[in-house]
């Protein structure tokens, strides 16, 4: 398999995982009850990171268990690692979960479709930071499919947005958040990906990463118990990861902690064989994909004809800049074979 395909199969996997977790989501969140005097309109009966917790295990055992059995061979995941890279890829991969985290609470507090408009501001954030930190430049005609991409998918996500919970303040800020986290830090993951672990294999890259996500994501989840105890008033939450309310959808726990590990290893792939730019151009066709889903499971969700113009323009864009990047790619390609090899030097014995 080429890297081309093996990143379309890593595309049609992330839409899937994706799919599955909004879909999810909106199914078991609940509103609000006034006694409690949140600022939340609705949460979930059970803690959103503990499945973060059983999305790390389920890295870690799986990448572990192929490197055992497979002929990659297994890499010990701080061999040629100083304390300076052990500490940049800690810290990456830190902002990496509390942005993930940040979206899950964001897209549980908002309105999908308020949640999907502050996530396509990764598209220019990616931009601007990749140019800044590493001075990467986009053509001109893959410039203006990113300029193109915002307004059509803003478009397509405010038309006819009347949900509950659209205009929460508290919702807003998780989701602003966690955008700028991820867009920077999914920039710093790809650097580390192709230049500081390029000479692992793919599969040592997960186990790598597993193994830093292991104890981040238990840090997150006292963070975010905290958060919606003290902070949003959610009396439902409790300290307890054995309480009543997570014992009665450990299901949907584990159905959502395996998926999100899924989740890890398909933007994994897309990250180490394309670019963080390609990712979150990804992200939007995905929204697409999910509000169509919507439309047909939800019955208060009403087809919109403007909406599906929006979704067509949307793909469209998204398709031109995928050719035109592969375009480049082989423009680029081109010209490395053509490059004039030195005169050869003939010995004199």
């Amino acid at each position: 398999m080429n890297s081309r395909t093996f990143v379309y199969v890593c595309f049609v996997g992330f839409i899937i995982v994706n799919l599955l977790e909004g879909l999810v989501i909106d199914f078991v969140k609940k509103e609000t009850p006034k006694s409690w005097n949140s600022p939340a309109p609705t949460y979930l009966e059970f803690n959103a990171s503990s499945f973060y917790v059983i999305d790390a295990l389920w890295r870690l055992t799986v990448s572990l268990c192929l490197l055992c059995t497979c002929a990659e061979g297994f890499t010990n995941p701080f061999q040629n690692l100083s304390k300076s890279q052990c500490a940049k890829i800690f810290s990456v991969r830190f902002g990496i979960q509390v942005s993930e985290q940040l979206a899950t609470i964001g897209t549980i507090y908002l309105s999908a479709a308020s949640n999907a408009v502050i996530k396509q501001m990764q598209i220019p954030l990616v931009a601007l930071f990749a140019f800044v930190l590493y001075r990467a430049k986009l053509s001109r005609n893959q410039l203006l499919f990113v300029l193109a991409i915002v307004p059509i998918a803003i478009q397509f996500n405010l038309i006819g947005d009347n949900s509950p919970g659209s205009n929460n303040y508290v919702g807003y800020l998780l989701a602003i958040g966690g955008t700028i986290f991820a867009s920077s830090c999914n920039v710093f993951a790809e650097y580390i990906l192709k230049d500081e672990l390029k000479e692992r294999t793919v599969w040592n890259k997960q186990f790598t990463f597993a193994v830093f996500d292991a104890p981040i994501m238990v840090m997150i989840w006292f963070g975010l118990t905290a958060f919606e105890i003290y902070g949003t008033n959610i009396e439902a939450r409790t300290w307890n990861p054995f309480a009543a309310n997570e014992l009665r959808n450990m299901g949907w726990i584990f159905l959502l902690g395996i998926n999100g590990g899924s989740w890890g290893f398909v933007r994994l792939g897309i990250l180490n064989d394309a670019d963080a730019l390609w990712f979150n151009l990804s992200q939007a066709f995905v929204l697409t994909v999910l509000w169509g889903a919507e439309v047909t499971q939800d019955p208060k969700r009403h087809f919109n004809g403007v909406k599906l113009l929006a979704l067509m323009s949307l793909i469209v864009t998204l398709t031109g800049y995928e050719l035109v990047s592969r375009d480049r790619e082989l423009e680029k390609s081109k010209k490395e074979e053509e490059k004039p090899v030195g005169p050869k030097i003939e010995m004199p014995f």
